[in-house]
């Protein structure tokens, strides 16, 4: 369940991806997601797509 994959994340993790919804585009680059998040998001992305919230559909994207 969603709220299952949500609730496992770390607050670094969960505070990205509701950032993620300000993203005016259908993909966002690690540079993109920094910039909204303010920080290096390396970790995050990588949580967010190991938990099946975000999927890298190309290299960096």
């Amino acid at each position: 369940m969603f709220s299952w994959s949500y609730q496992s994340l770390s607050t670094e993790a969960a505070r990205l991806f509701r950032l993620l919804a300000l993203h005016p585009g259908p993909d966002v680059s690690p540079g993109a997601a920094a910039a909204l998040a303010g920080e290096p998001v390396r970790r995050a992305l990588n949580e967010l797509t190991r938990a099946s919230l975000l999927t890298e559909h190309a290299p960096g994207r």
